[in-house]
């Protein structure tokens, strides 16, 4: 590519439009990961995206940023490939199009199927150093437990993985705190994964069937108040 070549392809509206449409992406990522997935920091419930959200903006950003790539690479080409700049940009968002819903389908099957189970191997320490301080109420769906659930989630468009802790029973504002310095302690002497560390009211749980006689029979899981979530990275 000569010099003129190369000033008439910094000149070409794709060039500039297709590196805009790129960061676009990224941010939007960014902030999915920032607020939604993985929210920085400390924030009341409410401040957390929940639900379609979720599983929508990522997948939106991989759309933007894809199109931003395929633009881009029509940029590359020679003027003559295309007249217009709707042309290449149409194409571009229109080709993105089947390539996001394939990416989609694999984003949410990750979410349902390769979310929750231990997979990364942390919880069982994370478990230990959540109730080393004693601050954490007993299960009711384990008996003889501590109330504390770990699982492993995903988040943002490159579907990162980090390990979420539920803490049940736990509302006094000192007992909080003895726990998040336990898992932060932890977190950076063994190096985790990122920590979601969301503090429930209470346990609901009851039996799944009672008989006839008022016995219950196995157990199922209630409408559960979260009272804080804080992120541990």
């Amino acid at each position: 590519m000569t010099i003129i070549e190369q000033k008439r392809f910094w000149r070409r509206p794709e060039t500039s439009i297709s590196p805009c449409l790129l960061v676009a992406g990224l941010l939007v990522n960014y902030v999915a990961e920032k607020h939604s997935f993985i929210p920085l920091g400390v924030h009341p419930p409410g401040n957390t995206w929940g639900g379609l959200p979720d599983l929508f903006v990522p997948v939106a950003a991989f759309y933007l940023t894809l199109a931003g790539l395929i633009l881009f690479v029509f940029a590359l080409r020679a003027r003559q490939a295309f007249g217009k700049l709707s042309e290449g940009l149409m194409i571009s968002l229109l080709t993105s199009v089947p390539l996001t819903i394939l990416y989609a389908t694999f984003f949410f099957g990750m979410q349902w199927i390769a979310s929750g189970t231990d997979r990364l191997g942390e919880c069982p320490g994370l478990d230990a150093a959540a109730t080393a301080s004693h601050e954490i109420a007993q299960s009711l769906a384990v008996p003889g437990h501590t109330d504390v659930g770990c699982s492993v989630q995903r988040y943002g468009m490159f579907l990162a993985s980090y390990n979420e802790i539920s803490i049940y029973g736990a509302v006094d504002p000192d007992a909080q705190e003895h726990v998040l310095k336990n898992l932060s302690d932890y977190h950076k002497a063994a190096d985790t994964h990122p920590i979601r560390v969301v503090f429930y009211e209470k346990e609901n749980w009851g039996p799944l069937l009672v008989d006839k006689d008022g016995k219950g029979w196995g157990g199922k899981r209630g409408p559960e108040n979260i009272i804080r979530v804080v992120t541990i990275r």
